[in-house]
This record gives structure tokens, sequence and C-alpha cells, in this order.
């Protein structure tokens, strides 16, 4: 097998990185990916022991808020692990963002994909974004990825830290980052796809942010009205906690009542909404409707396998808030079924990545 992936659980760092080698290690791999639980492990610890022995490939990684793996499905504590192999990956080039320096981004990308890309073979590449989840800095990058290579597909996630929405890293070759992103371009020899579903769909509750601050993720008025009042007004619950954000989400409604998701963290001490993904003043929204999580995850993964005609595995970016809304529904086991037989590995992000920067999402990456 070309795509081998493992999930491995403990507190010893360098016995766990030892484990996961004997798992998945190749001759002929070209890429090595890891998502790793915030606690209890040391991610730079982590970074540095799993460039130490896989010397001779491309190693990139990032904190999770959970990781995703066939067999166990929603895991904490752990380690998940991919490596592709040569028949699944010609080439491989990592693109690495200080995030403190986006001035510079989008002119140093168009010139790395310049240097890496065959435009007459652009079908055949696919990059996958690891971003700082705390950063509040995704949608920027995003645009300026997407103004400097428009044709080029880019899936990914944000980095997590576990329910804490503190530090989160991500890291390339054993050099771990706090406020930057990875970007590994691949090069693919087989057919892959590109999957995205968000399991909502719009509602007729429609209303106007009209007051925003998208920088900081904020929505302090709706309707003209104090956004936290009007949201308690259209969700009424006795406490507002992450499990009614998880199964109340807002969003943008699209053609044919497809939506993309605004999920809310929390009220702010002002009473503004406070989001996983910015929204721009004026914007129409909705309330969004659930429809069942696996049941559309299991559709979204199947479509994407069709596409290909045969799937050998592939990676999964899922938001924390679908996490939590699958123990909140009692779906958990479910999921471990959806995933059985697939070989997929993945983590729970801060926010999920599929030419733009979106949340409570499930996008992936499936390889023939």
């Amino acid at each position: 097998m070309a795509l081998n992936t493992t999930n491995v659980k403990g507190v010893d760092v360098q016995q766990l990185v030892d484990q996961i080698y004997a798992d998945i290690h190749q001759d002929n791999e070209k890429l090595v990916m890891y998502f790793a639980s915030a606690a209890p492990h040391d991610f730079a610890d982590v970074s540095k022991k799993m460039a130490d022995k896989f010397p001779n490939v491309e190693v990139v990684g990032c904190s999770t808020a959970g990781e995703i793996h066939t067999g166990q499905g929603s895991v904490d504590g752990s380690i998940t692990a991919i490596s592709f192999g040569d028949d699944k990956v010609g080439e491989v080039a990592v693109f690495t963002v200080d995030l403190d320096k986006l001035d510079k981004c989008e002119e140093d990308f168009r010139a790395f994909k310049t240097a890496f890309v065959n435009p007459a073979e652009i079908e055949h590449y696919v990059g996958i974004s690891l971003i700082d989840g705390s950063s509040l800095k995704e949608e920027s990058l995003m645009d300026k990825l997407g103004n400097a290579a428009p044709e080029l597909i880019l899936v990914g996630g944000s980095a997590g830290d576990g329910m804490n929405f503190g530090a989160t890293y991500v890291a390339h070759n054993g050099t771990t980052m706090n406020h930057g992103a990875v970007v590994p371009l691949l090069k693919m020899k087989t057919k892959y796809a590109v999957i995205q579903t968000s399991s909502y769909k719009a509602s007729n509750v429609k209303f106007v942010a009209t007051k925003t601050s998208p920088k900081d993720r904020l929505i302090q008025e709706i309707n003209g009205m104090n956004a936290v009042e009007f949201y308690k007004q259209i969700v009424p619950a006795e406490v507002y906690d992450f499990g009614v954000f998880a199964t109340h989400p807002i969003g943008l409604e699209f053609d044919g009542g497809d939506a993309f998701v605004r999920s809310i963290k929390g009220f702010t001490e002002d009473d503004s909404l406070l989001l996983y993904c910015a929204v721009d003043e004026g914007t129409q929204l909705c309330l969004l409707e659930p429809i069942d999580i696996v049941e559309d995850m299991n559709n979204a993964i199947s479509n994407g396998i069709t596409k290909i005609g045969e799937s050998s595995g592939g990676i999964l970016f899922s938001c924390i808030l679908q996490k939590i809304e699958l123990s909140t529904l009692g779906k958990k086991d479910e999921f471990v079924k959806l995933l059985d037989g697939r070989n997929l590995a993945g983590f729970f992000t801060y926010g999920e990545h599929y030419f733009a920067h979106m949340n409570q999402t499930l996008t992936g990456l499936l390889i023939e």
C-alpha cells in the first residue's frame, strides 16, 4: 500500500514516533504528515523527533482539536500520521509562511508556484494548507494564495489546541511555528478528488449583518439590533454553550439552498457574536438547519470515491464543532463506521480550507 496511515496514543513521544515509523514508513515515500493532539504532547518535541525519524522526506504536521483515523473515528490525546508513496505522488515542494509577514506572501507564492508547477499539467497538482488556527489570518492568507495561483486547488485545515483555544502550531522538517503556515504542493501520479460538505441547509430565517468587524470576526449588529439579543430571539436556550452553537449556526445561502457555515464561537462582553470566520458588513445571512451529519459526510466521501473510481485512502479535515455535534447527537459510533475500511486519516480543526477559509465543514483529499 502506498498510502499508509496510523494512529498512536501514549505519553512517551519517542516511543510514539518509533511506532509511527514502524506503521507507515515505506522506502519510496514522498511526504509524511502528522496531526498531534495538543496534550499530553509537547508539539515541538513531536516535530523534532518526527523529522529526525524521517530524515529523507518532507515532513509536515500541526497540532489538533482531536484526531481522526479509520478504525477509531474521533480520537483525543493521540497522533495520527500518513505516508504518501511515490506511486501516488511524484514530486513535493513545501511553501512556508510567517503570518506576521503577509505583505510579500502573494508575490512569494506566485514565484514558488512558477518554479515548481508545470502549467501544462496544472490539473495534476494539489496543495494541502495547514495554518495556525489561533492567528485569525486564515482568510487573508487563503485570499493571497488564491490570488497568486487561482487555478491551483488548495484544501486543508487550521491547527487546533483541543478545547483550550490557545496556542496552535504547524511544523516543517522539525521547525515548529506558532504563527505560521505550511503548504505542501503535491504533483499527483494518480486521480484524486477534493470533498467539501457542511451538513446544513438554509432555513427561512434570514437577516443582514448590519455592523461587523471582519478582522476580529465579530458581528455587532443584525438588522440594526444588538447581535446577541437577535440570536437569542431566533435560538431560545437556557444556556448558550458549544452544544447550542454547534447545532444552531448561521451562514450564507447559495443557489439551491446550499450553505457556507459561519459558526458562532461565543458571546463577547459587549454582546457581539464572535465567529470562527469573518463576515463582511451588509452580508445576507440565515439561520441554518441541520441535515444528518453522518449521512451527509458519507455521501460526500462516497461521491468523491465515485469520481476517482476507487480510493486507496486520504486525509480529512473536520471542524471541532462537527466533533462536538457528533458527540451531542450521540453519533460518534456512526462516525467510526463511516470511516471503516476507507484508510482515512486527519484531524479536527479550528477551520477548514477549500480555496477559501470556512468552518463547521468537512473537507478532504481522496486518492485513487
